[in-house]
């Protein structure tokens, strides 16, 4: 909700699943599709806006493909500047916005997605960020306080 109240509504998940997309069409990956592979261009067009929240181990594939696309996609990962693909993808081509506080992942049936041994709801042991690709911002770093 914090993000479209920001951004505008999200028209295309470019990485879901059909358990967790949050927008009414996706490339739907454990339905045999390979968002990497898809062309996001033809996927989004005019003031589309793309929502990718891929596994954390692929983010640098996925802010590749983000730079390259040309059109307006939010990628949500973690913040990692100390990485070759942030260096290459990400600073140069998005508006980022480091997310505070953390931001607790949940499961599609609203319950945790981490929790430990306890069953204690866990937050996530990184910065997050969103980086705006294709609207026209400067490249740079914000903090979004997201719950305001």
């Amino acid at each position: 909700d914090a993000v479209q109240a920001r951004f505008g509504r999200i028209t295309f998940d470019l990485a879901c699943t059909s358990a967790d997309c949050v927008a009414d069409a996706g490339f739907q990956i454990d339905q045999g599709f390979d968002a990497l592979q898809e062309l996001w261009g033809d996927a989004l067009s005019g003031n589309d806006l793309g929502w990718c929240n891929p596994m954390w181990k692929d983010a640098g594939k996925y802010a590749k493909k983000a730079a390259e696309c040309g059109r307006h996609v939010l990628l949500n990962c973690q913040l990692a500047p100390d990485t070759t693909w942030y260096r290459d993808y990400v600073h140069p081509y998005a508006r980022v916005f480091a997310l505070i506080p953390r931001v607790p992942y949940l499961k599609p049936d609203g319950t945790p997605a981490f929790v430990d041994a306890r069953g204690k709801p866990l937050g996530v042991n990184r910065p997050v960020m969103i980086a705006a690709y294709g609207f026209g911002l400067e490249p740079g770093l914000d903090m979004w306080e997201w719950k305001k």
